[in-house]
């Protein structure tokens, strides 16, 4: 069935495509990481109002509907990112040029290894991934608008909040691309793992395959954006690979729209 897809894209074309806006995303990030770091800890300055409330609904740890928000007012800023009010898909939804962007907003406690080690827990509801693990389609489509004129692939990623739950310090952010299902093909079933919500949900396992299979250069999908070096921890605790290459290909690109 995967192989009898129609694509309006290669592969290359696609990958291409989904790493250029990850690129977009980490530079205009990182040209507000300031702002960005003091609005996702403006909770602190009026925990005392809300931290007892939030712990009475169990949530006292999942700190993304707050962050949604931050992440939401500077992502908007980027040029030729358009917002889209579609009722479904992910957190965050842009249009651009020539693609669809999901974006996700996940936390993760240090303390559950299986929510952040090399991977990323997501719905199908935000993937166009196949999931053969469960009997059930993904939710989302590899292409909006499929064979009309203003047909654009739909891409997903996930910005990943790895936290203490008792201090609610920020340990790492990573921002991730995660394959559309055209890709099949090249990360196949290594990529997916269970999901928390069983028939609902996976992990994207970006450790299995963490680069771009159809390009080149073989630049890396997930991007550790900011890391608090204090933390006691390691960098590879959080990915469980070595992403030193990556971070040196960025440098050498330098800052581009």
């Amino acid at each position: 069935m995967l192989g009898e897809v129609e694509v309006s894209l290669t592969d290359v074309e696609l990958e291409r495509i989904e790493k250029k806006y990850l690129d977009q995303l980490y530079h205009h990030l990182k040209s507000r990481e300031e702002a960005l770091m003091d609005g996702l800890h403006t909770k602190d300055k009026i925990r005392d109002d809300w931290i007892k409330q939030y712990q009475a609904g169990g949530k006292a740890t999942d700190l993304d509907r707050g962050a949604e928000r931050i992440f939401y007012w500077l992502i908007a800023a980027i040029p030729e990112w358009t917002p889209n009010s579609a009722p479904v898909g992910s957190n965050l939804l842009f249009e651009t040029r020539d693609a669809f962007l999901h974006i996700e907003i996940k936390t993760s406690r240090i303390d559950n290894h299986g929510d952040y080690r090399g991977l990323v827990p997501i719905s199908i509801r935000q993937t166009s991934y196949p999931i053969t693990r469960i009997d059930r389609p993904p939710e989302l489509p590899t292409y909006y608008n499929e064979g009309k004129e203003s047909e654009k692939p739909s891409l997903t990623y996930a910005i990943q909040i790895v936290h203490n739950p008792e201090t609610l310090e920020i340990i790492a952010i990573l921002l991730i691309s995660i394959p559309n299902g055209q890709l099949y093909g090249l990360y196949g079933d290594d990529i997916i793992g269970a999901g928390k919500i069983k028939g609902h949900s996976l992990r994207y396992r970006y450790k299995a395959k963490p680069q771009f299979e159809a390009l080149p250069d073989k630049d890396y999908r997930v991007i550790v954006f900011y890391f608090n070096e204090s933390s006691g921890h390691r960098e590879t605790d959080i990915t469980t690979i070595d992403l030193t290459k990556g971070k040196q290909l960025r440098l050498n690109r330098g800052t581009f729209f």
